[in-house]
This record gives structure tokens, sequence and C-alpha cells, in this order.
């Protein structure tokens, strides 16, 4: 008969900033043979205080189905976990010494939401003082031990080469100029690396379990990028294999500037390659393809480079643009929480004491209260750009439409970039003067009237959308887009046209690395667009395939790249001879308004009782640079629900 207790919580003391610790006792032989499992033998926990620099290990893994639970024993009292949390205990006990961990399921009294507030609070620092993070990745499957071994092997030689930590951008620029005498030694060390790869890889590399590897779940937790990222060091465990973080980021980097170079000579120099040519761009453009894993890495370069800086930016928004908008499709971050997408970075941004975001986990304080509250704070603050990501007409009284539901896919507006400054002002030099009324939910911000909206193009559905996401690309949808605007933007010149289309905002080539990809670099328009705009018109009335625009059209191909983001817009003209672009829900009667302070024009729909809704953010041809703000510009307060 089983007499046990169920596991009770002692308090902690916050302000002596006290956590929980749990040490795991040795695998002994059992009685008939093999080990005991860690069902038979208890954990000891302890209570300890951050302050005291106690030394300790943080797990990090994913809770996996909350209905498939284990039993496991704590100071002899009985405790349900998750069936993935059990097999992650069960892989990482040792044979012969304890081990001491930190796991948020076991070290956070889950029923306490006080608790979990506070503890949540200490996250960045429960990771950040961890001797080391141990990363499980889930048990074993197939293939995944050759995986992990052929990854240690490469990292292994990249470390004794000495090419640990060079970043991707660098060892292109080598392959690009490997006669270059400042290239020279890098060069050589490349090419070493190179060749010790070159026997095996495209016959033996396991291509399939790489990509399974690659996108198993634990990449795409949101609170994998503050465990990662403030880590000392970290360690990765997939069933008993186990792969540093130093190995597998030199890995990662090697494998991919490998295969850059080798899809390179795969397409432009016929047979360079001793080995079946279909198999090789295959495995290499597997291997090249943005995985979730290389997202994740990426946030902990990025952490460790800003943290170095004097000024580091990451504030709560930027840090929520890079996971929530990410530029791959086919890489979503995920929450079972919703309410963790502002909390889990939290941490890590450096405007947290600024804004007070309140950690709460109670039931009726719901993802739309955190949503609300954090873009509150940030307005408060004065960064206006939180309006850009906001526009939901279609939102309850209970959601603002000046705040930003990050659940879904959300756009990126007008001149934003991930790596340049917002190239636009609409507001000029003025200073933003806003308000909070009707219990924090009606925005009153002053601003200007610029026009009111009197004709719109059709633009596209969203079944039209989610085909221009997936690259399942209609060229009609394309001309018809182009052709509405030509009619809206009648009185306007050729170059004014190519410049609208494309939000004023042009590539120009490539830039820094995002994922280890490189990025197109933008700018704001130049002449040049003209060129792209014409031949783009030109391929589509000759009904052209655009797979090979890159190669026989460059401009056409570069003006489509800005181009694309725009066709989720609608262009528009007002009464007042504006034009522009302007949100998807954009309809005949909105009015486009500048509001002191900010960047881009935005859009309203006027209500009853003279208050607006959000529509969302606009492109207005001729006012983006503070045109209309003069001296004395005539303002108007506008209230915002």
């Amino acid at each position: 008969m089983n007499n046990r207790n169920s596991f009770r919580y002692s308090p902690l003391d916050t302000e002596k900033r006290q956590i929980r610790l749990l040490h795991l006792i040795p695998r002994l032989p059992a009685v008939s043979g093999g080990h005991e499992t860690i069902d038979q033998r208890s954990w000891t926990s302890e209570i300890v205080s951050l302050n005291d620099c106690p030394e300790y290990n943080s797990l990090s893994y994913t809770w996996g189905d909350p209905s498939l639970t284990r039993q496991i024993l704590i100071d002899g009292a009985e405790i349900q976990v998750t069936e993935s949390l059990h097999v992650a205990l069960q892989h990482l006990q040792k044979e012969h010494e304890p081990r001491t961990l930190w796991v948020d399921a076991l070290c956070i009294n889950q029923s306490d939401t006080d608790e979990k507030r506070d503890q949540v609070l200490q996250m960045k620092s429960i990771y950040e003082k961890a001797k080391c993070v141990l990363v499980w990745l889930g048990p074993a499957a197939e293939g995944s031990n050759q995986v992990i071994d052929c990854l240690e092997r490469i990292g292994r030689k990249a470390e004794d080469l000495g090419l640990t930590g060079m970043p991707r951008k660098q060892l292109i620029e080598v392959s690009k100029n490997p006669d270059d005498m400042s290239n020279r030694i890098i060069t050589t060390k490349l090419n070493r690396l190179y060749e010790s790869i070159d026997g095996w890889f495209y016959d033996q590399f396991p291509v399939e379990p790489y990509q399974a590897f690659v996108t198993r779940g634990w990449w795409s937790r949101f609170w994998v990028v503050q465990e990662l990222s403030v880590a000392q060091e970290v360690v990765f465990w997939c069933g008993k294999r186990e792969i540093t973080y130093s190995h597998l980021e030199d890995a990662a980097t090697t494998l991919w500037s490998y295969c850059w170079a080798a899809l390179e000579r795969t397409q432009y120099l016929d047979n360079l390659l001793d080995v079946d040519r279909g198999r090789a761009y295959a495995v290499a453009k597997a291997v090249q393809l943005n995985s979730a894993m290389d997202v994740m890495l990426s946030f902990r370069k990025n952490y460790k480079q800003t943290k170095s800086e004097k000024n580091p930016t990451r504030t709560l928004l930027s840090l929520l643009k890079s996971t929530v908008i990410l530029d791959d499709k086919s890489v979503r971050l995920k929450a079972s929480d919703e309410r963790d997408k502002v909390y889990a970075l939290l941490g890590l941004a450096t405007d947290k004491d600024k804004l007070k975001v309140v950690v709460n986990y109670d039931r009726d304080y719901t993802a739309s209260d955190v949503y609300t509250d954090a873009a509150r704070a940030m307005l408060k603050c004065g960064d206006l750009e939180i309006l850009a990501f906001g526009g939901n007409v279609n939102v309850t009284d209970e959601f603002p439409s000046w705040a930003c539901d990050w659940s879904p896919s959300v756009r990126r507006p007008f001149g934003d970039s991930i790596h340049i400054d917002q190239p636009f002002h609409a507001s000029g030099s003025s200073i933003f003067e806003l308000s909070f009324t009707n219990q924090g939910k009606i925005l009153s911000i002053k601003g200007i009237r610029v026009c009111q909206v009197a004709e719109v193009g059709i633009g596209i559905s969203p079944a039209e959308s989610a085909d221009l996401d997936s690259n399942a690309i209609d060229w009609m949808v394309v001309d018809r887009f182009l052709s509405e605007a030509d009619k809206l933007y009648h009185d306007e010149s050729a170059e004014a046209k190519a410049r609208i289309l494309i939000g004023d905002y042009e590539i120009y080539g490539l830039d820094k690395l995002k994922d280890g990809v490189p990025l197109p670099a933008y700018r704001r328009a130049t002449g040049s667009c003209l060129k792209g705009y014409q031949e783009m018109r030109n391929w589509l009335r000759l009904s052209r395939e655009m797979d090979v625009i890159q190669e026989e059209a460059k401009e056409a191909g570069t003006y489509w790249s800005a181009l694309r983001p725009s066709l989720g817009r609608k262009a528009f003209r007002s009464e007042e001879g504006y034009v522009g672009l302007g949100p998807s829900q954009l309809i005949v009667g909105d009015i486009v308004c500048i509001f002191f302070g900010a960047d881009l024009p935005f859009v309203l729909r006027p209500l009853k009782e003279g208050k607006y809704r959000l529509v969302g953010e606009a492109y207005v041809h001729k006012v983006m640079d503070g045109e209309l703000m003069g001296e004395n510009p005539r303002s108007e307060v506008f209230e915002i629900c």
C-alpha cells in the first residue's frame, strides 16, 4: 500500500532572491540487474539564495503533453512530472555522483501565481548564474546519433584550426575573394577545414535526420531565447549524445558556408565536384535552408554582441519584432501560454525598468491584457512605433486598436528593418503628446489631419496573400495590383509611381547576416527604382516566367523583392490629391493623420461621438519627411479606442 504524501512546497523569500534546487541522487545498480529508475529514488530539495552564488545547472527542455505524466519522489513525497521531463531526468541522472539542477516545472510552485510571477522575474538571473545550461532536445531518433557525431567532428576540427566563432559573413567574403592577401591565413585554414569534409560529406551526411534535428520542438520555444542567450555555458543533449554550444555553432557555421560555396560552384562551374551532382545540390540546399536551430543560435550571438556594447538597444519592442516578425515564414516561435510572448522577453529588455510591465499569471488576466498593458507602457515612454503594429479594426472593446495582438503573424511596417534605423520622419522634430482615459482604454494623441481617403484599390484577398507567403505566386495578381495603382496614381510621374509602390524603400545589395543568411540592404529609393519598375511591367506584359528574372533582368528582380511586402496593402487616392499605400483594411472615408513624434502617417476610421479606430500605418507620397509640419501646424487631439 502506498502511504507516501504529495510533495508540499515551502515558501520562498523573494527579498532574499531565494530559489529551489534539486539534487538528483546517483543511479545505483538494481538488485535484479541493470539500473534502477528515477521513479525508485528520491530527489532532495534545497532552498538557496542567488546572492550566495550556489553551484547548479539549469535544465532547458520542452514540457511536452501535460496530460502524459509520471511520478517521481522529492524529499520522499510524490510529485507528478510530464513524460517529457521524466525522460530528460532519466538521461541526465549520473552514475556515481549527484547532479544539482534547477528545473522550472519542479522548482517553481506552478499552482502559486504569486511565486510564479516572482520567479519569472528572476528567470534571467537563474539561467545567467547557472554553471551550465543543459539543453534536453529529446530522446534519440533514427539518425540523430550520426547527426551529432558529424557535428561534433566538424566543430572540433574548426576549433583545432582556430576558426571558432567565425561570422558567416566573413566566411562568405573569404570564399568570394580567396586570393586576397588579407584573407590568406584564414583561406588556408578554411581550405583545410573544407578538405576534411570533402571526402565524406555528400555521400555520408544524414540529410533527413539533420533536418529533423534542427527542427525539433525545443528550437521553437519562446522561453529558449532567454535561456540560451544569457547562459554562461551550454551543452545540448539528444538521447545519450551531447555536444557543446561552441562545437554546434562552429559546425553549423562551417556547414552553412561550405554548402554556400558548393552551391555557387554547382550553379556556375560545371564538373568541379567529383560527386553525384544531384545529390550534392540536394544536400547543400537542405543544409543551407534557414532552420529553427539557425534562428535560435543567432539570438545567443546577437545577445552576446549587444551585451558588450555601451548602450545596447534591446528594447521590449525590438525583441518582440525579432521573435514574432520572422522574415522566414517556415520558422515560427511558439508559446504554450500566449502571455509568455512578452514575459519570456522581459528579462532581456533594456527598457524593462522604465516600462514597468507587470507579470501576472492570474486566470482572468488574458494575453490581450498583457499586450494592451505592454503597448500602453511603450506609448507612455514615447515609443510610438508600437502603433505601426496595431490597427485591427475588428477587435472587441476589450482589446483596443492601438495595441498589437502578437498572437498571429504580424506584418513589418513601412520602413522597418532589422538592420537600419527608420528612414522616415513624417512628424519632423515634433514631440509626442498623449494621454489615456476611460481606465486606460482610450488613447488621446495629438497630431494633424492630412487627408480623407476617396478611392481605394481592390488589393489582394487573404487567400492570395497566403499564396504569396508560400511562394505560390500568381503573376496576374501582381499585374492587377500594379494596374490598379496606375489608375489611382494617374497624375504622378513614372518614377513617383515606382517609389510609391515600394514605399520609397529599395534594396541595393547585401548587408548584415540574420540567422546565417545574407540579408538585402535597404535604403530610401533612388532614381534607379524606375528602371526596375519598367522592366518588371514589361516582363509581366510578356507573361514571362519570373523565376529567371534575377538572371536576365536584374533591376526587375531587385524591384520585385522590394515590391513584395507592399502586395498585402492597398493603393489609395485622397480627396485632397494625396496618394499612397495603406493597410489591407483601408476603405473610402478613412482619414490619414500624422501624430506628433511619430515616424509614419496613420490611418484612422471615424466612429460615433468623435472617436476613431486605428486601421494601420501608411505611406503617403510627399509627406514622409515632415513636409506638412511647418512651424505651427493646425493640430487636433484624436481619441482612439
